[in-house]
């Protein structure tokens, strides 16, 4: 099964009501109905942006898929047997040398996919993944979604959302410049100065990504409602937590500076679907009389960073539209968005090394720290975090000794320049040369 090679078939027909929709055609000239009617609905799962991706990757699975069975009308089908939805993917893995890691506690696969091909893997995968979700929705597939993972969760919007069956990573991960101490501020001037400028509610959620060290999957969900329940509209958030399945478990704290910022976006910037419906502009005030009020479900429903429309973002629409083609801009494309929390724990431990203070304290000041991030096992991350920290200090140690003894060569060089040669001496030269080559690794470092 070539996937990767597979040119699926994928029209876009106009409607005499001027309507577009995309049709999947199969290897036999016909429209694969039930493919066509979920595609058409995948933006009820993901973003605009998003949509034509995965309507692309889940039409090369079903493409290939009938390239390896020919146009066989009695050939199993992917959409009436579940376990040819299987044989898609496992015949993928075989051709790319994947071997899958089952994780019982997390219900997937873990796969390492070769850089070059992560992302058409990644988008095959998802993309035929949201299509069965969205043939499950519409009645047109009966049974569990093949490629979903047995553990489901529900999205913020409260609608049942499978996990996907599989996590991808990168056999090459992307080197992340994170330990810079300029890099929050590089992140910040890219934005402002990049192709396509940040809108005010995306400046304020990368600013409190810096300042609360959240994720961004759980800073898009944030409403006023958390911001109201943590500290009226204070220097505290709640904040839904990645580790504990989205339940809002862990406080974000920010700077009084921040604080008023953030009042004044709500107030003047933020985007108001009331305001666009043609009502009248809301500010906090008007939210806090809500809250105060009792009427704490509409606080819920409004969103804290809202899109050009006055809903939630997307995490593509921020990480993709907006992050990713800023750093892009700015040379920084290795940088994504989760670079700020690692750069905000590095941060950390460059402080807390510079603390005065018992080693017990210190290790405790780190749970405490671990427990703040929303770490489903502070523990173990601590304990990750330690060894880069171990490892950064070796490499800097390494390079104290290779400076010194890069001096001690040259004197030993310069005194024997004045030594007469002893053509007696059968003794052959010392070779430096793995040390050396360190050194040359230490100053590029």
């Amino acid at each position: 099964m070539a996937l990767l090679s597979c040119t699926p078939e994928v029209e876009i027909l106009r409607h005499p009501d001027g309507a577009i929709g995309p049709q999947i055609i199969g290897l036999d000239d016909l429209p694969d109905v039930r493919a066509t009617d979920a595609a058409r609905h995948l933006t009820t799962y993901v973003s605009k942006r998003t949509a034509p991706k995965y309507l692309r990757g889940g039409a090369a699975m079903l493409a290939a898929h009938a390239a390896s069975h020919g146009v066989d009308p009695n050939a199993p089908s992917p959409w009436d047997e579940p376990a040819i939805a299987s044989t898609m993917w496992q015949d993928l893995f075989n051709e790319l040398g994947i071997e899958p890691k089952w994780s019982t506690r997390d219900g997937c696969f873990f796969l390492q996919v070769p850089d070059e091909d992560f992302d058409r893997v990644n988008i095959a995968l998802n993309g035929m993944y949201t299509i069965y979700e969205a043939a499950r929705d519409r009645h047109l597939y009966v049974g569990a979604n093949p490629l979903a993972s047995v553990r489901e969760t529900a999205s913020r919007a409260g609608r049942r959302m499978a996990r996907s069956l599989f996590r991808l990573k990168r056999t090459k991960p992307r080197t992340m410049r994170i330990q810079l101490p300029s890099i929050v501020e590089r992140i910040r001037r890219a934005g402002r100065q990049g192709t396509r400028p940040w809108p005010p509610s995306v400046t304020m959620l990368i600013d409190i990504m810096i300042e609360g060290l959240a994720r961004l999957s759980e800073q898009i969900a944030l409403t006023l409602k958390d911001w109201w329940d943590a500290s009226q509209f204070g220097e505290k958030i709640n904040t839904p937590n990645k580790g504990d399945d989205y339940a809002r478990t862990k406080v974000q704290v920010f700077s009084a500076a921040y604080a008023a910022r953030l009042r004044i976006y709500v107030n003047e910037q933020r985007v108001d679907p009331n305001e666009l419906a043609g009502g009248t502009r809301r500010t906090l005030d008007d939210f806090r009389k809500l809250a105060e009020g009792g009427d704490l479900a509409a606080l819920e429903a409004e969103p804290l960073f809202t899109n050009v429309k006055g809903g939630f973002f997307s995490q593509s629409g921020v990480g993709d539209y907006y992050f990713r083609k800023a750093m892009d801009d700015a040379g920084l494309d290795c940088i994504t968005s989760h670079a700020i929390r690692h750069a905000g724990v590095c941060a950390f431990f460059a402080w807390l090394k510079e603390q005065d203070m018992p080693k017990e304290e210190k290790e405790a000041l780190k749970l405490e720290f671990g427990i703040y991030m929303g770490w489903k096992w502070p523990e173990k991350m601590l304990e990750h975090y330690s060894e880069v920290e171990r490892r950064n200090q070796a490499t800097a140690t390494a390079i104290v000794f290779l400076q010194a003894r890069r001096k001690q060569l040259e004197e030993l060089e310069a005194e024997a320049d004045l030594t007469p040669a002893n053509d007696d001496d059968v003794k052959p030269p010392h070779n430096d040369a793995d040390l050396e080559r360190l050194a040359q690794l230490a100053r590029a470092a």
